[in-house]
């Protein structure tokens, strides 16, 4: 199951006819941390493999990015399609931690609240493979050259001016000599001295929220063991759920 059918956000809005008062009310009846899990790991790690690794109707993978187009969607529209797919009705919404912004939108205030106090689960990648992975995402396949530098551009006043001249130059060397390894040595330095920081930073407060972390697979094998576990008590609901409560002494150790 996908989050949402391929349509521009601009068609997508006359799909959905609901008022502002019940777009804020679906999203509000929707802020209880026991409905969502959210998954999260440092850039490149492979969050969204995971979601589609145990994406179904009962575990619905929500892509709050994916929800917009950025060139045309205001705040009200990103709202309207967020509760639209809060309308689903899984077991669990599985979400992709992304912090507080979405593009130049934001995530609801009271909605983040309820996504920060529910369960964490962190996918943990090795350094050169998560590099490797946003080579493939962001670089290998990109169409337009200059796009990486672009990025650069657009986030020198986050960077730092030293790491971010750093950076342009080595990404300019790369894109003129149309070098992989040149690239993945920019990618490399942008995790290291900004991208890791800036996770470790945020994702500080959320620790105890964390129930299970390990790679890829470890951390989808575990999901769906949960689903199952979920899935067991629904049919059963005088069997009480014990779900997450087994590991999550050993866990916390590892986090």
């Amino acid at each position: 199951m996908t989050l949402m059918k391929k349509n521009p956000a601009s068609l997508a809005f006359h799909k959905i006819p609901t008022t502002r008062e019940e777009i804020k009310s679906t999203i509000e009846k929707s802020c209880i941390p026991s409905l969502y899990w959210i998954l999260s790991g440092k850039a490149g790690s492979g969050k969204t493999l995971v979601m589609e690794n145990i994406a179904s109707a009962e575990c619905y993978p929500l892509h709050s990015s994916r929800l917009i187009d950025k060139n045309i969607c205001t705040q009200l529209l990103f709202e309207s399609l967020l509760a639209k797919e809060l309308c689903q009705q899984p077991l669990r919404f599985l979400v992709e931690d992304k912090g507080r912004k979405v593009a130049h939108l934001s995530i609801p205030d009271k909605l983040l609240g309820a996504w920060n106090k529910a369960p964490h689960f962190v996918v943990e990648t090795p350094l050169e493979t998560r590099v490797e992975n946003i080579y493939q995402a962001h670089v290998a396949h990109q169409a337009e050259d200059k796009a990486q530098l672009v990025y650069l551009e657009q986030n020198q006043e986050r960077l730092g001016r030293e790491l971010y001249h750093k950076l342009r130059k080595l990404c300019e060397a790369a894109t003129f000599e149309k070098d992989a390894e040149l690239h993945k040595e920019w990618i490399r330095l942008l995790i290291i001295e900004h991208l890791d920081p800036v996770f470790e930073y945020y994702f500080q407060h959320k620790r105890a929220s964390v129930l299970f972390s390990g790679s890829i697979d470890e951390v989808s094998l575990y999901l769906k063991n949960e689903i199952d576990i979920l899935k067991t008590s629904a049919a059963n609901p005088e069997k009480k759920n014990t779900s997450g409560s087994s590991k999550q002494k050993s866990q916390e150790s590892k986090v």
